[in-house]
């Protein structure tokens, strides 16, 4: 699980990688006593956690490569969740993806999730961008339609996104777009979208 942020996996069977230590948020998952209003997946986790499940977590600036973690072949699955839009698309995301190819095992699965850029625009197009409220944060719905399509393309409306500190993203992917940087790092088509 790379780039993981608070997305992390409840199972020993996942290590879950990011550069941001997440020791903090384990912690104050194992004190909740309500997971009312939680999102599902972290009240997953804040059980998992109280329940003593163990989290196999590492810190680790992604873009340096995992030889030394893991070798050619020995990965069963990787789990690129909403982070692969944070990366550079000309050096740090085709990097990142033919170091998931070499470390993948034959017939090892590579899932991705990433915004979708052709389907906003179509959204926006056809006048559907409230589809998205309610995975968006409060002053989504209350914006307008070029406004709300920004917020999701840039991803940056973030209380701690600054000038100093661009938490958004880099790129979004089409079918296309995303078909040429797996085949270009050596993933064979069809792809699954």
């Amino acid at each position: 699980n790379i780039a993981c942020g608070p997305i992390v996996f409840p199972s020993e069977k996942w290590i879950n990688y990011d550069r941001e230590n997440m020791q903090v948020y384990f912690s104050e998952l194992k004190r909740f006593i309500s997971f009312v209003g939680m999102p599902e997946h972290q009240a997953k986790l804040a059980k998992y956690l109280q329940d003593g499940g163990k989290i196999n977590f590492r810190i680790k600036d992604i873009r340096s490569g995992f030889k030394e973690e893991h070798g050619d072949g020995t990965v069963d699955a990787i789990y690129l969740g909403q982070m692969i839009e944070h990366l550079n698309p000309i050096y740090e995301a085709p990097a990142l993806i033919a170091e998931c190819k070499r470390m993948l095992r034959h017939r090892g699965v590579l899932k991705i999730t990433t915004p979708d850029l052709d389907l906003l625009i179509d959204a926006y197009k056809n006048g559907e961008m409230g589809k998205f409220v309610n995975e968006q944060p409060a002053f989504y719905k209350d914006a307008d339609p070029s406004a709300q399509l920004a917020m999701l393309m840039y991803g940056a409306c973030g209380q701690h996104s600054t000038w100093d500190n661009y938490e958004g993203h880099m790129f979004l992917y089409t079918r296309a777009s995303m078909t040429a940087l797996l085949s270009k790092a050596g993933f064979s088509p069809p792809f699954t979208f």
